[in-house]
């Protein structure tokens, strides 16, 4: 399966932290946020309180939308818990003070999306995850991306399928030959009818690989207008363009089934998560 989803979607958290309030700002932290570019952005953040603990990390704003403080708190405890369980699935003990800042702590960020808007949080936290004080935020914004070129892929061959509808109302349509593309979609739709913009797709899940990238990982999306369009019988085909984070225009079309090749087990679903820009653990 291509798609693994790795948070727990905020809206289905029901825990609750009295000790967190729904104050907009804090006197705890200060929160500098520099040297802003399309994917990169510097935060320093500077506790009022040095020998205290903290935890904080920078989330794509839309995830926090109509969130209060104490539902942030318990999602930051949530997302917390699935870093400590995975590691430990690994064979590495992680425990809640690995999570945790003391002192001024800064982080270059360089993999961020262009032309979106961020959030920093900043909140005290003790060893045992019991936070306390206001959340401390600070809001920016990457730069949009600079158009650099356009390359027209062609009819591309290997496509596949992957169906989360009965999870997160979502699927992923693809065309890969491991030499040489890999183009992906995760589109929110119920049906293989329909024009898309990178608004219906799941960013984490859609992105784009060359060989003549001369780079290992692919690139996610950051701008798309696609059309796809049913064929006869179990099939699909998806075509547009979409311009990945190398700021090139990459233009395709591929069939692809509307059935999986074969079943496979089903994850939680990741629509409406809270996902740091970063791995939480920075140690």
């Amino acid at each position: 399966m291509k798609k693994i989803f790795a948070f727990v979607a905020a809206a289905l958290v029901a825990f609750s932290f009295a000790s967190c309030n729904n104050e907009p700002e804090s006197k705890d932290f200060k929160i500098v946020v520099s040297e802003i570019g399309e994917q990169t952005a510097t935060v320093t953040v500077t506790p009022t309180d040095v020998e205290a603990t903290y935890y904080w990390d920078v989330f794509q704003a839309d995830a926090l939308k109509g969130m209060a403080d104490d539902s942030i708190c318990a999602t930051l405890k949530t997302l917390m818990d699935y870093y400590i369980a995975m590691y430990a699935m690994a064979g590495q003990e992680l425990t809640y003070a690995d999570f945790l800042n003391k002192g001024e702590s800064h982080y270059n960020y360089e993999s961020l999306t262009p032309g979106t808007d961020y959030v920093v949080l900043a909140v005290k936290m003790d060893a045992e995850a019991n936070f306390s004080g206001k959340i401390a935020k600070k809001s920016f914004r990457t730069k949009d991306l600079e158009l650099k070129g356009e390359v027209d892929l062609g009819v591309l061959t290997g496509g596949g399928f992957e169906d989360y509808r009965e999870l997160d109302g979502s699927y992923i349509a693809y065309a890969t030959d491991l030499a040489t593309y890999d183009v992906t979609f995760n589109i929110y739709d119920d049906d293989f009818s329909g024009n898309y913009t990178e608004a219906d797709l799941e960013s984490e899940y859609s992105f784009i690989w060359t060989k003549d990238m001369n780079v290992e990982d692919p690139l996610l999306i950051v701008k798309a207008e696609l059309k796809n369009v049913p064929g006869n019988g179990n099939n699909a085909n998806l075509s547009g363009w979409a311009i990945a984070t190398d700021g090139i225009k990459y233009k395709f079309s591929f069939d692809y089934p509307t059935v999986e090749a074969a079943a496979a087990p089903k994850k939680a679903a990741a629509k409406k998560a809270l996902k740091p820009a970063l791995k939480v653990v920075r140690k």
